[in-house]
């Protein structure tokens, strides 16, 4: 009954996304940046690869048709609007693990839950939260502040004395005028996920992160995810390279290039 019930609600939904394009906008000319997206795929695969500005406003239009469709209420439609769904959308998607994106938007309806424990610090969990950096709409100085680590942070990850040495580095660098960012063009992410202990003890992940993590590895303490990511343009490797995004107190920091305290 309820997998009726949901043909029949995206059956409606559809049909309403398909009125406010009629009668609402141009259809835009067919170009190869527009990608589609499938709602019963990962919400993290949905909206970390979209083709473009098209795919996106694609995705919070068939949002607020599914949402008129649930409730019969209809919202307006606009490009600030689609803003702050895409941007809910990306947080909810984070809290959720990677659910599917009919499950999210469904939400008590669906069969999405928040993600817990482990789960938050998932390699979906990782993307979902870096994807946000892709979009041109978000604030990226303040997605940046919100990841940067505390000193109990760096503590439980790397060992004396090099963790009191990072904490005087960061406090030095990352300010608030410190962005993670990619440049004009690069709209797509590409992430290497690892782990502290696997790092130390030399896995062959190790090849994938800088060279600097082969002086530091001696000084990883427990286990915790960690992520090297490029923001690269479509069908590129070279890019916007970043390091040291680590899971660890029950949420993601960023604790880029360790080894430079070596010295300090």
């Amino acid at each position: 009954m309820f997998d009726l019930l949901l043909r029949e609600t995206i059956m409606k939904s559809l049909g309403y996304l398909s009125l406010f394009i009629s009668f609402a906008m141009p259809i835009p000319a067919l170009s190869e940046d527009i990608n589609g997206f499938d709602p019963s795929r990962s919400c993290v695969e949905v909206l970390s690869n979209t083709g473009g500005t098209t795919d996106q406003f694609m995705i919070a239009s068939w949002v607020f048709g599914y949402l008129a469709a649930q409730d019969d209420t209809l919202r307006p439609v606009s490009i600030d609007n689609n803003k702050v769904v895409l941007q809910n959308l990306t947080k909810a998607c984070i809290d959720s693990g990677g659910a599917s994106l009919i499950d999210l938007v469904a939400g008590d309806k669906g069969r999405a839950k928040p993600a817990k424990g482990a789960d938050a610090g998932s390699e979906a969990a990782a993307r979902a939260l870096l994807s946000q950096f892709l979009d041109p709409g978000s604030d990226r100085y303040a997605l940046t502040q919100a990841i940067l680590p505390r000193p109990e942070d760096i503590r439980a990850v790397y060992g004396e004395p090099l963790a009191s040495n990072m904490i005087a580095t960061y406090e030095k660098h990352l300010t608030a005028n410190v962005a993670i960012s990619p440049k004009e063009g690069q709209t797509q992410l590409l992430m290497w996920y690892a782990s502290t202990d696997g790092l130390k003890r030399g896995s062959e992940m190790l090849r994938e992160f800088p060279g600097g993590y082969g002086d530091v590895r001696g000084y990883f303490q427990g286990d915790h995810p960690i992520v090297r990511f490029k923001f690269v343009s479509p069908g590129e490797k070279l890019g916007m390279a970043y390091d040291g995004l680590i899971h660890v107190n029950g949420r993601w920091v960023w604790m880029p290039k360790p080894w430079r305290s070596l010295d300090n």
